[in-house]
């Protein structure tokens, strides 16, 4: 229903995590309307961690989720789906009670089934997340970009995959990386990647206007609970 047909493969090699880039995965016409819609600012809480594992510099960012109540260190940004403007409810219900969506995913990272939990983020200016891996928990992520219509490429906010770690470190910054792939954020655009052990990913500094925030949906995609 909300999906274009998209390809159901991941572009793999040159060490990069296994990924891929869309343009209008979702159909344009649910997309105005989620961007014309997303998650009003009182919904969201600041998540400003002192520290990060492995030494790592913390990401700071306005956060909430909609699902199970499985993690309990994120209860405090749990959202119910009533909360939701009425698209988003459609939307979200969509992704976490059907099919279409968990079995084209599924097929992608090659697994038998999964979890879904639906993470949104809002960050401000002069923000970014250093090059980081994942909990092996999460199987891979989809970040659906919703960016005010006046982001500029210049704003930045761009998702980075990293790959050739020039130092044995589990908290690097760009500089410490040979190569990295930097991927468009504007539009009705989305990127996913498949979690491997050397699945280094991060975003760029976000260099909007004041009052301006970097605005995702981010599908992370787990491991079932036991």
């Amino acid at each position: 229903m909300y999906l274009n047909d998209n390809p159901t493969d991941l572009i793999e090699g040159h060490s990069y995590a296994p990924h891929r880039h869309y343009s209008d995965f979702i159909k344009q016409e649910y997309y105005d309307l989620l961007l014309e819609f997303f998650p009003p600012d009182e919904l969201f809480k600041d998540e400003e961690p002192e520290t990060r594992k492995n030494g790592q510099r913390p990401h700071w960012r306005r956060f909430m989720y909609v699902g199970a109540d499985r993690w309990k260190n994120l209860s405090p940004y749990r959202v119910q789906i009533d909360d939701l403007p009425l698209i988003w409810r459609n939307f979200c219900r969509f992704m976490l009670e059907g099919n279409e969506y968990k079995d084209y995913v599924c097929k992608l990272l090659g697994v038998k089934n999964c979890d879904i939990r639906l993470d949104f983020h809002r960050t401000c200016q002069g923000r970014d997340a250093s090059p980081h891996l994942d909990s092996l928990e999460k199987l891979g992520s989809q970040l659906f970009y919703f960016l005010p219509q006046r982001w500029k490429q210049y704003y930045g906010g761009n998702t980075i995959l990293y790959t050739g770690l020039k130092k044995d470190i589990m908290n690097p910054e760009p500089r410490n990386f040979e190569h990295k792939k930097v991927f468009e954020n504007r539009g009705n655009s989305s990127f996913i990647f498949k979690n491997t052990r050397e699945a280094w990913h991060g975003v760029s500094l976000v260099r909007c206007p004041k009052g301006m925030h970097r605005q995702i949906l981010n599908v992370v995609i787990l491991k079932c609970a036991e």
